[in-house]
């Protein structure tokens, strides 16, 4: 005999995944909070920031680390990153 889960609906149609019923939410707060942050330009980090973490990335290793914030150092001090 198989086990059915109290959340699986009998109702719902047979393209949802497992069965469950899939509804959209309107979420009018969050679209908002979502759009005023991607309005508002983020915070740049001094390069004196940059270069501690660049300290940081090389003592532990982080090679991605490196390139990113190589990358951010160059964008900062208006030179162009390869």
């Amino acid at each position: 005999m198989r086990h059915v889960s109290a959340a699986v609906s009998s109702t719902a149609p047979a393209h949802t995944p497992r069965g469950y019923a899939l509804a959209q939410v309107n979420r009018p707060t969050e679209y908002k909070a979502l759009r005023q942050a991607a309005q508002t330009p983020a915070p740049t980090p001094d390069l004196l920031t940059v270069f501690d973490s660049i300290l940081t990335a090389h003592a532990n290793g982080d090679r991605h680390g490196l390139s990113l914030l190589g990358h951010a150092a160059a964008r900062l001090a208006g030179g162009t990153a390869r």
